[in-house]
């Protein structure tokens, strides 16, 4: 990263104007404008000014690494993410970690970024070169795209429902999609029925605290 892109980006990390910068570092707000822009280079005195004024790292301000957050230094320049990439990992929870954690052990990591990089590739020409444009035909680029999109959420939910980590996410969010199936017969079945259905799913539900239990016993559940 360039001198001048960190020095702008740790203001504006700070939310401060150039004005109430320059008067920070004791520089005038002319001069602050030129180091922002890249058209004029400060000396020392200045850069170590900037590091005690502001806490930034000067291993960040020297373009040394695009991480900003002290206690990561180098992770950047290790794994190739940004530092807002690292921040956002950091501050996820435990869950959605361990579902990221099992898409990049899966050992069908390669094919899943290649079909990622087709249906991105393919909807970006159909939103700036084919949409809207009567000669081509729309349907070309959108069954493939469809494709893909199902072959990604194949192999991402593979990958997360093999990892025993994400076992009490997965029964958690089974309940969402057994009511969800739920739903779908509900409003398919005709209007005499729905009383019925309703009723007896009622009762069904309202014993059964424990998600485990309640999950199979539906799963186990036969049409009579």
């Amino acid at each position: 990263m360039e001198f001048s892109r960190a020095l702008r980006d740790t203001r504006q990390r700070m939310g401060i104007t150039q004005a109430e910068m320059a008067k920070k570092l004791g520089v005038a707000r002319a001069s602050l404008s030129l180091y922002e822009s890249g058209k004029q280079t400060p000396d020392l005195n200045f850069l170590d000014t900037l590091h005690k004024e502001t806490g930034a790292p000067l291993e960040y301000l020297m373009g040394y690494t695009d991480n900003y957050t002290p206690e990561t230094l180098g992770i950047d320049k290790e794994l190739g993410l940004s530092t807002e990439s690292i921040q956002q990992l950091k501050h996820m929870s435990a869950g959605v970690k361990s579902l990221i954690d099992s898409i990049i052990k899966s050992p069908r990591l390669k094919q899943w970024i290649d079909i990622a990089l087709r249906a991105a590739s393919l909807t970006y020409t159909y939103n700036n070169y084919v949409m809207g444009k009567k000669h081509l035909d729309a349907g070309q680029f959108q069954t493939p795209i469809t494709i893909y999109q199902k072959q990604l959420g194949e192999i991402t939910a593979q990958a997360i429902a093999e990892n025993p980590n994400n076992h009490d996410l997965l029964v958690k969010n089974s309940i969402l999609s057994i009511y969800e199936i739920i739903a779908i017969i509900f409003h398919s079945a005709a209007e005499g029925e729905q009383k019925e259905i309703l009723a007896e799913w009622t009762e069904f539900i309202k014993d059964r605290p424990d998600l485990d239990a309640f999950i199979q016993a539906v799963l186990d559940t036969k049409e009579e």
